[in-house]
């Protein structure tokens, strides 16, 4: 929490070794979205990514409540990272997420990630005959929307000055999924 009017983003960036942020809590008590005064915890990743600081961003379910079911419950499956590595072993594992190897998601499906220094290109990993429609937003220093896209693949061309890029799937049922920054 921010201490003596200092901002969420201030204080993240004393911590040192910070390498992770919760950007998508999926407990239904956390304010994600702001309000009330308060940023959303993407803007506070966004102000992070601005000043320099090279954090990737996770989801977690936040799993609490096994035995009782509803969307005022603290339950598992909800948020969750999706890892690119060579096998299941652990240490394949952490050296993805400390690469930022990764995308995270609280239920849109991405089928691959990639970006070849000159653009970023994201797949959603749609199932067949599914209804469901996406829109990418590509994001960049400050939050700026640098660009929205209706079709999969994805792509943002990098033009300079863009800081970083970072691409965000939201489902016609408002489910989500971001890419981690990357640094042109």
């Amino acid at each position: 929490r921010p201490t003596q009017g200092r901002s969420m983003a201030e204080v993240l960036l004393e911590v040192e070794g910070l390498r992770l942020f919760e950007v998508a809590s999926q407990d239904p008590t956390v304010c994600n979205w702001g309000g009330g005064g308060h940023i959303s915890t993407e803007a506070v990743w966004d102000s992070l990514l601005t000043r320099g600081r090279k954090v990737f961003g996770v989801s977690g379910d936040d799993a609490h409540d096994y035995k009782n079911w509803g969307p005022d419950q603290i339950n598992p499956g909800r948020g969750w990272v999706m890892v690119h590595a060579d096998s299941l072993e652990a240490g394949a594992i952490c050296a993805a997420l400390n690469r930022g190897d990764f995308y995270f998601s609280n239920g849109v499906r991405l089928k691959d990630v990639q970006s070849d220094g000159k653009s970023l290109t994201v797949a959603i990993g749609q199932p067949e005959n599914e209804p469901t429609r996406y829109t990418v937003t590509f994001i960049g220093r400050g939050g700026a929307l640098l660009a929205t896209v209706l079709e999969s693949p994805a792509v943002y061309r990098f033009k300079g000055g863009e800081g970083y890029v970072r691409a965000k799937v939201v489902d016609s049922n408002g489910r989500m999924a971001w890419t981690q920054p990357v640094w042109p």
